[in-house]
């Protein structure tokens, strides 16, 4: 006879893809004829953005834009002008896992924008995007939980109490935001734009109900030339807010929100005397967000019946326990060599590619790869630009464990030294969940057999001495008894028991 068992079910999603990658694209860009030749090239300034990503059998399709601009000193009159630059790209994730049933996220980033020249007419621009790659399929996950009729069929059962950790939602949105960027009259005279970009953070999360309230920054970054020729720069944070419905939502979840720019533009307002008092920023976003859920429940990791033997089949089942929260402040210092002595800091642009794990000597890292970019005057009054590639390292206690982890660049700075060097300080946050993935048996299938017990030459009382590592749960199975009847029999105010100790075990129950 198979007895029922009560099983507590578990709907969630499960990571099948999970992959980072780089992907490049190169494009020529040539100067206006309206425009005099390049005498030096500054720097290449731009923003990736995310335009459609679709999920068919095998594959994970995302495709996007990268724009920005080439600064560059012009010859004859060493004035700065730009190039604007379009770079579409395409990049396919392949696996045989991967249905049309998954829903993808993606976390892309510029890593690095390179610009040189061919030519004083023609420019060769390449770009590198940092792409992250995951797809989620819903799948029900069930527990075994209690024997129905346990006490009539004479079945004890041993529980464990779990506590999984998974994504229970997935939801994607696209907002538009309108803003009127005012240009305060402490800040130079606007000229013409040399550049722009804004990086989106997510500030906090709140939920009410079945409602997320996900607020955030617009962290604009303007980048101009003023009526007298000179560079000068502003920033603006911009507070915004969305609501998203999700109905499995409740109090206790946990959201993961990523925020991609699908288009940006910000354009001067003259008025009728040519002057700009203010920018018209308008952007969309796709936002995609997360919700995790953590419960807890008790399931049945052994039984036996006290008076047949029972056929037992354990399947296998893995789940993800959080442990906890981690926030951490990572620090970096480097320095840039530059052409020539710098003698005044113009603009600073830093690139910051998605996170990634990071296995060395037997020590786990998250690392995010940053490309700095630092425009100066030099003592001589010209403009240039000095670059490199860095990284922030974020040490991880424990390599057994998983993390889901958020990195903001925080600050960046830098500081003019001695030898032609300028020192640039980075300051990343991260936010990581410790997990930590475990995997077990439980039964799926009971049934009880024909078979009965013997209980010839069987003593009605047994005395044991405990072996090492040996539990009241081991010998009251081994005896068909119950972990009630042994303690009874010994007096005992608990389970615990000790090596060496010397225990009655009743006679086994019919």
């Amino acid at each position: 006879m198979e007895l029922e068992l009560k099983k507590k079910s578990l709907l969630c999603y499960e990571t099948v893809l999970n992959a980072c990658t780089n992907h490049e694209e190169t494009t020529d860009v040539i100067v206006p004829d309206s425009s005099p030749d390049i005498l030096r090239i500054l720097g290449a300034f731009g923003t990736v953005f995310l335009k459609d990503e679709v999920v068919t059998e095998n594959q994970y399709s995302v495709t996007g834009t990268v724009s920005g601009w080439v600064l560059y000193v012009s010859e004859g009159d060493f004035s700065i002008r730009r190039l604007e630059v379009i770079i579409p790209f395409s990049h396919m994730f392949e696996s045989s896992e991967i249905d049309s049933e998954q829903i993808g996220f993606i976390e892309m980033s510029l890593a690095g924008l390179e610009a040189r020249e061919i030519n004083p007419r023609k420019v060769t621009v390449r770009a590198n995007v940092a792409l992250c790659a995951k797809t989620f399929r819903e799948i029900e996950l069930e527990f075994p939980c209690e024997v129905r009729d346990a006490v009539d069929n004479g079945v004890e059962s041993k529980t464990r109490r779990m506590s999984p950790y998974t994504p229970i939602a997935l939801k994607k949105k696209n907002v538009h935001i309108s803003e009127d960027i005012e240009i305060s009259s402490a800040q130079q005279a606007f000229a013409s734009m040399l550049r722009y970009d804004t990086q989106i953070k997510t500030v906090d999360t709140k939920i009410i109900g079945t409602k997320a309230v996900v607020k955030g920054d617009i962290c604009l970054s303007c980048v101009y030339l003023t009526k007298d020729g000179e560079i000068a720069k502003f920033n603006r944070d911009i507070p915004f807010s969305q609501i998203l419905e999700i109905e499995q939502l409740n109090d206790d979840c946990a959201l993961e929100v990523k925020l991609h720019l699908s288009d940006l533009k910000l354009d001067p307002q003259y008025d009728m005397s040519g002057d700009v008092h203010y920018l018209a920023l308008n952007l969309s976003v796709k936002l995609s967000a997360i919700a995790w859920a953590q419960e807890e429940f008790d399931v049945i990791d052994d039984l036996y019946s006290v008076r047949v033997p029972l056929r037992v089949r354990n399947t296998t089942q893995k789940i993800n326990s959080k442990y906890g929260r981690l926030q951490k402040h990572i620090s970096v210092t480097e320095k840039i060599t530059c052409e020539t002595q710098a003698d005044e800091i113009l603009d600073v642009f830093v690139c910051m590619e998605p996170i990634r794990m990071r296995h060395e000597e037997g020590e786990s890292a998250l690392v995010n790869g940053m490309q700095v970019n630092v425009v100066y005057r030099a003592k001589d009054g010209n403009l240039y630009c000095a670059s490199r590639r860095v990284e922030s390292l974020c040490p991880l206690p424990d390599q057994t464990h998983e993390y889901r982890a958020v990195s903001t660049l925080n600050e960046a700075t830098c500081s003019i030294e001695a030898m032609n060097e300028i020192l640039v300080k980075l300051y990343v946050d991260y936010e990581i969940d410790e997990c930590l993935t475990v995997e077990f048996e439980v039964p799926c299938c009971v049934e009880m057999t024909t078979e009965e017990i013997s209980e010839k030459d069987c003593p009605s009382v047994i005395i044991r001495k405990i072996a090492q590592g040996e539990t009241l749960w081991k010998l009251a199975k081994e005896y068909r008894t119950t972990i009630d009847d042994i303690m009874a029999a010994n007096s005992l105010e608990s389970d615990e028991i000790l090596a060496g100790d010397m225990i009655l075990i009743p006679r086994r129950r019919k």
